[in-house]
Formats: structure tokens, sequence, C-alpha cells
């Protein structure tokens, strides 16, 4: 009989969501799709890690991680002024502006997998339904709207197949999509892949993640049961 592998299922869901690529200082950007710094971030809020714990920097090599869109969203750009006083090269204070663009996924719907050691998933499995600290979608301000934890697996023999196969289900935030998709757009970690996202582990105290390789294709419409 073939090995099955031990996969938690996540359904991230909710008005907003934001899982920043780029996002520096005054412009806050969004990926199209969960990073993998957002969803370590996630389950290290649910586990209690503090940003800078050496347990927190373990999940991303003991943890692989793949993504189905199952509703894309729309992109929506919140902007914000933030005043303050700076200091002038003759020593004096000047009141000054800083504009802020801050954009979020609208209304998306996305199906992470983990995949990992069988008890090391158990234990987050346990920490996602009874989290330490609040979980959110990227941002403190996206909040899902529906449970994060979508149950626990070993019917499939990796994350592709499971990719493949998990009935599509989509419980939009606001409204249900006009259109049925045809196929679904995946990505799923692998580091032989050239194609690359810079969502790996963190190297402090920059707080510059590192590149982590990714296939990126597409899925056939799954069937119901």
């Amino acid at each position: 009989r073939a090995m099955k592998a031990t996969l938690l299922l996540l359904r991230l869901e909710g008005v907003l969501q934001s899982w920043g690529i780029k996002a520096r200082w005054d412009i806050r950007d969004t990926a199209s799709a969960p990073t993998k710094s957002g969803v370590i971030g996630m389950i290290g809020c649910a586990l209690g890690y503090r940003r800078d714990s050496v347990e927190l920097a373990n999940l991303f090599d003991r943890l692989k991680m793949a993504v189905r869109i199952e509703n894309p969203g729309i992109i929506t750009m919140d902007y914000h002024t933030v005043q303050g006083n700076l200091w002038t090269a003759a020593g004096n204070q000047r009141n000054h502006t800083i504009v802020s663009k801050r954009y979020y996924l609208q209304d998306a719907s996305f199906l992470v997998i983990l995949e990992g050691e069988k008890s090391h998933i158990e234990s987050i499995s346990a920490a996602i339904q009874n989290p330490k600290w609040p979980i959110y979608l990227g941002r403190k301000s996206c909040v899902p709207t529906r449970p994060v934890f979508e149950g626990l697996t070993e019917e499939y023999a990796n994350l592709e197949e499971a990719l493949r196969k998990i009935p599509w289900k989509w419980r939009g935030a606001q409204r249900e999509p006009k259109t049925t998709p045809k196929t679904l757009q995946c990505f799923l970690e692998d580091e032989r892949c050239e194609r690359t996202r810079p969502d790996h582990a963190p190297m402090f105290p920059s707080r510059l993640y590192r590149l982590r390789g990714e296939k990126a294709f597409r899925v056939n419409l799954p069937n119901e049961g």
C-alpha cells in the first residue's frame, strides 16, 4: 500500500486579505495568493511564537506549502496619510505628511495545504483551532470570515494530488461568484523550479526574505464527492 502524506487543510476567506511581497515604507502591496511568510506568521500566532523566535524560524523548513486560488477576488487600495514632525538641518521641527497606499485582496478565497511530520502537523492543527493569539489574513486588520481550519487528511499521496482532487468550495465573504471557473490556479512549493518567490525565512535584523522555489500550474475544477 502506498504511503499517504499527512496534510493540514486551511481555508482562507475574508472581506479583505493582504499578503505583502514588497511591502516597505509607504507602499504596502499584496500578492495574488497567500505567501509562505504570511501563513507561517499566522501559524506562529496560533502557537504563541514571537516574531524573532527560533521556533517560528524553524517552521519554514519543517513545512511544505501549496495554495489553490478558489476565488481571486479583486485588488483594492486604501489611501492613508500620516502626520508627524521632522527635524530640519537648521535644528528646527516642521510638520510632515506621509502618503501611504495599502493594497488588499477583496472577497478572495484560498485553499492552503501544509505538509510535514505527522506529529508536527497535528500540533499545528490543534493550535489553529484554539489559537493563543488572534490569527489574521496577512495583516491584523484582515479578519477571517469563517474558521480557518478545514481538516486533516491522509487521503492523498502528496500536495499536488490534493490540489487536483480536493473539491472546490467557496462560500464568499459577500457574494457567490457570478460564474463557476473551469480551472483553478495553483502554486506548489518545489525547490527544483526556477520560478521563485521572496517569502522564505527572514534574515534578521533586516527582515529581508529568502527566495523559495515554486511551481505554478492550473488544474481542472474538481468534482464534489
